[in-house]
């Protein structure tokens, strides 16, 4: 409840109806942490103060730069509720008795969202009509007096579909991490190939109705790293560096052929990003070390773009300076170098290992991912499922080898 409760501030319907929803769900979080105090028990451990400390240190300097920011109240206002939060869910994860039927749970409530999604994103493609409402585009499906819609953009017949979520870039994280927990799911023996073959034809055919470059290719790298990682020989790795080649010289010809419309929009270039990229890295010249604030770079620096900085890198150095974006790198990569380390030590133990190379991939992949994103340290489902995930890596799970 806690990770997943923030993807309703992502869904269409919910959007529109309340613009309190984001402070709705962090009573139900303060709650959910408030009746979970009395099982907290930490066993202290080396990684896990160092996560606890970095991510103290991070807050503590977030609120620093607030202070000296000319949006005092906004960037304080969310250096709150995104650190809070966050400390709230390492805690609840780190003291966790059965982290490891957590985590299976976790990844199966993933799944379950991401083929839902998936499924009402491809029906209303193919059997929806154009409509508008509230002055967007949508398609529509109606069952008798109920009305059924996704958001659509991009132009016809080939739009991009968003599901029940406010954007196809939302929908495509969301798709994103649902593919690789299905084949996570499929490598430890917890679902069938039949099974497996449905769910992951499902969330990739809307994953590419989406048009998400940025999950598309982290999807790809996600699949790679992962398939390495589990394989179990030198000569299975060979075969997926083989057949990823193929892929990357198929797709690349595919994408710049201009047979196939749908794809036209991975030669669009960084649609305007690089305007506000240009401007991200002037402010941080003036303000290195400090910034501009936490969480308000929009509208110290970006006021009046259409586009935003989508750039987690360089929103994090503009917002709190070189000193934050060092704490912030260094809990990322803690989580990085934590679940490598522990893929190495349990080559034995097919479902740690699977475990821990699915956490690494995500991580990893997400470096590539946010360089067009920004949703690490905004208050989000996705920020949520990384602090997990970075939390998950510094525990030593216990599970018995099939």
């Amino acid at each position: 409840m806690f990770i997943f409760l923030p993807l309703l501030m992502n869904l269409f319907y919910i959007n529109q109806l309340s613009t309190r929803m984001t402070y709705i769900i962090v009573l139900i979080q303060f709650i959910i942490f408030l009746l979970s105090v009395h099982q907290i028990r930490i066993k202290i451990k080396k990684a896990q103060c160092l996560i606890l400390f970095l991510f103290s240190l991070l807050f503590i300097h977030a609120v620093f730069s607030s202070l000296l920011s000319d949006f005092q109240i906004e960037s304080l206002k969310t250096t709150i509720l995104v650190f809070t939060t966050s400390i709230f869910l390492i805690l609840l994860t780190i003291s966790d008795n059965k982290p490891e039927i957590t985590f299976n749970k976790i990844i199966k409530v993933q799944i379950l969202v991401g083929t839902f999604f998936s499924i009402i994103a491809i029906i209303l493609f193919f059997f929806g009509h154009f409509s508008k409402i509230s002055g967007r585009s949508v398609q529509v499906v109606s069952i008798g007096i109920i009305k059924i819609y996704q958001i659509i953009m991009g132009n016809p017949p080939y739009y991009r579909v968003a599901s029940l979520t406010t954007n196809p870039n939302t929908l495509g994280i969301i798709l994103m991490l649902s593919q690789i927990a299905t084949l996570y799911l499929l490598r430890i023996d917890l679902i069938g190939k039949k099974k497996f073959i449905f769910l992951y034809l499902v969330q990739i055919i809307a994953l590419i109705l989406t048009q998400s470059r940025g999950a598309i290719i982290t999807t790809f790298i996600m699949v790679i790293i992962f398939s390495v990682l589990t394989s179990k020989n030198q000569t299975n790795r060979i075969k997926i560096y083989i057949v990823s080649l193929i892929f990357i010289i198929v797709g690349i010809k595919i994408i710049t052929s201009g047979y196939f419309d749908i794809f036209s929009r991975f030669q669009g270039g960084l649609s305007g990003r690089d305007s506000s990229w240009r401007i991200l890295a002037r402010e941080i010249s003036r303000n290195p070390f400090i910034g501009v604030g936490f969480g308000v770079s929009s509208e110290a620096a970006l006021a009046g773009l259409e586009i935003k900085a989508h750039n987690i890198f360089l929103n994090s150095l503009s917002e709190i300076g070189i000193i934050g974006f060092i704490l912030f790198i260094s809990i990322w990569f803690t989580g990085i170098l934590s679940s490598f380390i522990m893929v190495r030590n349990n080559k034995n133990n097919k479902e740690l290992k699977c475990t821990y190379a699915l956490v690494f991939s995500i991580l990893f992949a997400l470096i590539f991912h946010q360089m067009i994103e920004n949703k690490l340290l905004v208050y989000d489902y996705v920020m949520f499922m990384w602090v997990y995930l970075i939390s998950i890596s510094i525990l030593n799970l216990n599970i018995a080898n099939k």
